[in-house]
C-alpha cells in the first residue's frame, strides 16, 4: 500500500472548484503529519530492535552504559536519517524524538498521531519542557496540547511562548539552569543562501544578541542621516556593511578582501586568465582554509575580480596547479606508503569531498578516513579515502556498518564508495566534480590529454601529448601558469 500510494496520490484528479482544492489540500496536511507521527513509530521500535541484537555485556558502570547507548543512538540514527534521506544529525534528533515523544508528551503525540499537529511543533514542545521534571513536562503536555484543535491552530511563536510561559511559571531556577547550560553553546555559523549569498548566523545569549543588533542599528541610523552612504542604501544593506567591516577590519567604503582573511579559489586554468568579455566561461568554488566548501557554481568573473582586488591591495596571492579529469573534473590520484594521509594527499581528497561523504550529511570534513580500514590491509591511497565528519567516523565502526572502496572505473570517473547499513540496504556516495559546468575540451585547447593516475604518469603524459603536437606541427601549447607566489 504505501509503494502505491505516490503513484495514487500524483494520479489522482484534482477535485472542481476552489473549495474541494483548498479541502484536498488540508487532507492532505493532516495525512502527512499522520505519516510523519508513524515514522516517530518505526524508529522507536527501531532502537528496540537494536538494543535486542546487542549480545549481553559484563556489568557496566553508569558511565560506561550511557556511552553504548549513545554511540547505538547514534547509530539507529544514522540509519534512519539514510532512510529518510536527511543528514546523520536530523536521523539522530528524529530518533531522541521517538523516545521521548509517545513516552513522556502524550497528549502531543496523540495530536501527532491524529494529524493536527506537525513533528516540528511537536519537537518544541519537547524541546522547550526538556529541563523539567515528568510530572512538570506531562502538565505542561497537558495544558499545551490537551485540545487537539486548539494546538493546531497555534503558530510557531504562540506555541514557543505558551511552552516556555509553563516552563518559568513551574521551575523558575530549571530555566535559568538551561539557559546557562545553553550559553556554552554560542557559535558562529554559516549557511548558504539564493544568489550566492550566505547566512552568517550567530547564537549568542539573548542580552549579548540584542546588544549587537541595536549597536549595528544605531550606528547605521547614524550614518544614513549624515549622508555617509549611498541615497538608495537601506538602513539594513548599510548595518551588514558594518557588520563585515567591525568583524574583518576592512573599510567598510571599499569592496576589497580583507587582509587577515585566506581563502581558496578552485577555477580551471583557462578561465582564471580568459579576456574580459569572453561569452564562453566557467565556474569557481570557494573554499575556506578548513576545506569546508562555503560556495559553488560561483561564475569565474566573480573569482577574477575577487583575484584583481587581492593584487591591487597588494596581498600575496598563491597559484597551486590540480591535476583534474578534463571532461569530468575528477582529480587525479596519489597514494602514501603512511598510516596516516600526509598533507598534500589529504587536501587532494578534502578538495574533491568537499563535504563528509556520507549521503545528506553535509557536515564539515574532520576527518580523512581509510575506506576499508587499515588493520583490514586498506591501503594510504587516493582512491580507498574518505572525508568524514567526527560523528560518521565513529558511527562506520558500530556492528553492522561496511564502507567498500569503488571497483576499478574509467578514467575520470567520479570516485564512489558503497555503504551498506546494518539491515543490509545499499547506499553508494559519490564525490561531485570539482568544477561544475564543465565544458568538452579540444587537444589543441588542452595539450595534456590528462589520466586519473599518479601525477608522475600525468606528467610524462603531457610531454608525450606536446611531443605528438611539435611532429605535427600543430598550434602551440597554451602557455603555463604564472607563478604568482607559486607553491
Amino acid at each position: 500500500m504505501l509503494q502505491q500510494l505516490p503513484a495514487t496520490v500524483a494520479g489522482r484528479s484534482l477535485p472542481p472548484g476552489a473549495a474541494g482544492l483548498v479541502e484536498e489540500i488540508g487532507l492532505l496536511e493532516d495525512a502527512v503529519n499522520a505519516l510523519r507521527a508513524r515514522q516517530v513509530r518505526l524508529a522507536a521500535a527501531l532502537v528496540q530492535v537494536r538494543e535486542a541484537e546487542r549480545p549481553p555485556r559484563r556489568t557496566l558502570s553508569r558511565d560506561e552504559q550511557l556511552t553504548r547507548l549513545s554511540r547505538l543512538r547514534a547509530s539507529v540514527g544514522a540509519e534512519v536519517g539514510l532512510a529518510r534521506r536527511v543528514s546523520p544529525h536530523q536521523g539522530r534528533a528524529f530518533v531522541s524524538l521517538a523516545l521521548v515523544l509517545p513516552v513522556e508528551l502524550p497528549a502531543t503525540w496523540a495530536a501527532c498521531q491524529a494529524g493536527r499537529l506537525p513533528l516540528e511543533r511537536a519537537r518544541m514542545v519537547a524541546s522547550g519542557t526538556a529541563m523539567l521534571s515528568l510530572e512538570q513536562r506531562q502538565t505542561i503536555d497537558a495544558a499545551v496540547c490537551g485540545d487537539p484543535d486548539h494546538a493546531a491552530r497555534l503558530g510557531d511563536r504562540e506555541l514557543g511562548s505558551l511552552v516556555r510561559g509553563h516552563a518559568a511559571r513551574l521551575d523558575p531556577a530549571g530555566v535559568v539552569a538551561q539557559i546557562r547550560h545553553a550559553e556554552g553553546g554560542r557559535r558562529v555559523t554559516l549557511r548558504p543562501g539564493r544568489d550566492h549569498l550566505v547566512h552568517l548566523h550567530a547564537a549568542l545569549p539573548i542580552r549579548d544578541g540584542v546588544a549587537c543588533l541595536a549597536a549595528l542599528k544605531a550606528a547605521a541610523t547614524s550614518a544614513v542621516a549624515a549622508g555617509e552612504t549611498g541615497s538608495a542604501d537601506a538602513e539594513s544593506t548599510v548595518m551588514a556593511d558594518l557588520l563585515v567591516a567591525r568583524l574583518t577590519g576592512r573599510d567598510a567604503s571599499t569592496n576589497g578582501l580583507p587582509e587577515p582573511v585566506q581563502l581558496r579559489l578552485v577555477v580551471a586554468a583557462d578561465d582564471l586568465f580568459r579576456a574580459p568579455g569572453d561569452e564562453a566561461d566557467g565556474t569557481a568554488t570557494l573554499v575556506d582554509p578548513s576545506g569546508t566548501i562555503q560556495a559553488d557554481g560561483l561564475p569565474a568573473e566573480l573569482a577574477r575580480r575577487w583575484i584583481r582586488s587581492a593584487l591591487d591591495a597588494g596581498q600575496k596571492v598563491a597559484v597551486k596547479r590540480l591535476f583534474a579529469h578534463p571532461d569530468t573534473g575528477a582529480l587525479v590520484a596519489m597514494d602514501s606508503r603512511s598510516r596516516t594521509f600526509p598533507p598534500g594527499l589529504a587536501e587532494l581528497i578534502t578538495l574533491r569531498d568537499r563535504w563528509c561523504r556520507t549521503p545528506y550529511c553535509n557536515a564539515p570534513i574532520r576527518q580523512i578516513d581509510h575506506v576499508r580500514r587499515h588493520a583490514d590491509g586498506g591501503p594510504t591511497s587516493y582512491a580507498n579515502a574518505q572525508g568524514l565528519c567526527i560523528t560518521c567516523n565513529q558511527v562506520k565502526e558500530e556492528p553492522g556498518w561496511h564502507h567498500e572502496p569503488p571497483e576499478p572505473r574509467a578514467p575520470g570517473a567520479p570516485h564512489a564508495i558503497r555503504i551498506t547499513t546494518p539491515t543490509g540496504s545499499q547506499h553508494r556516495a559519490r564525490a561531485r566534480p570539482l568544477l561544475t559546468g564543465l565544458r568538452p575540451v579540444r587537444l589543441h585547447e588542452h595539450p595534456t590529454g590528462l589520466v586519473d593516475g599518479d601525477p608522475r604518469d600525468v606528467a610524462a603524459e603531457i610531454r608525450a601529448v606536446e611531443h605528438r603536437r611539435q611532429r605535427a606541427g600543430g598550434p602551440p601549447a597554451p602557455p603555463p601558469l604564472p607563478q604568482i607566489g607559486a607553491q
